[in-house]
């Protein structure tokens, strides 16, 4: 993989984010660095090692397993998606929960609801991944409550 020049800053004193491009620009990635930790989600990793995911998640399974790593040492959680079952008669959003706040996005078209304490940086970063993985979660918004009739 060739490392491209874009940066960004997410949170100036502690994250910046570097994008990661294969040269026929089928593999393209945005990882985030924390001082000299680089963090890569679960979905990530298999593109990155360009193997199945079940394969990525048994291998970090067993290195758990094994006392390796410590699992509160390497994983981060940044946010938590959520859909509520008494809002199906709104149109397609999603509630994001991190550790310092909350926000909502609607999904059609993809904007900013509420937001509660999420600061301006990361309210940035949530929003480009909705971007990102917007037909996934329109999918998964529609698929919860057409479950529940």
């Amino acid at each position: 993989m060739q490392k491209m020049n874009e940066k960004q800053q997410s949170e100036p004193e502690t994250a910046e984010f570097l994008l990661y491009q294969t040269e026929d620009g089928q593999t393209r990635l945005e990882v985030a660095f924390r001082g000299e930790t680089c963090w890569l989600s679960l979905n990530q990793l298999p593109e990155l090692f360009q193997r199945d995911k079940s394969v990525i998640s048994r291998h970090i399974k067993n290195i758990f397993d094994e006392g390796e790593l410590a699992h509160e040492a390497t994983v981060a959680k940044f946010a938590t998606v959520q859909i509520y079952s008494d809002e199906g008669n709104e149109p397609p959003h999603i509630h994001v929960e991190k550790p310092n706040g909350e926000c909502k996005f609607w999904l059609e078209p993809i904007r900013l609801a509420r937001n509660k304490g999420v600061s301006p940086q990361n309210i940035r970063q949530i929003e480009r991944i909705i971007f990102e993985y917007h037909d996934f979660l329109e999918e998964k918004f529609h698929g919860y409550f057409s479950h529940e009739k």
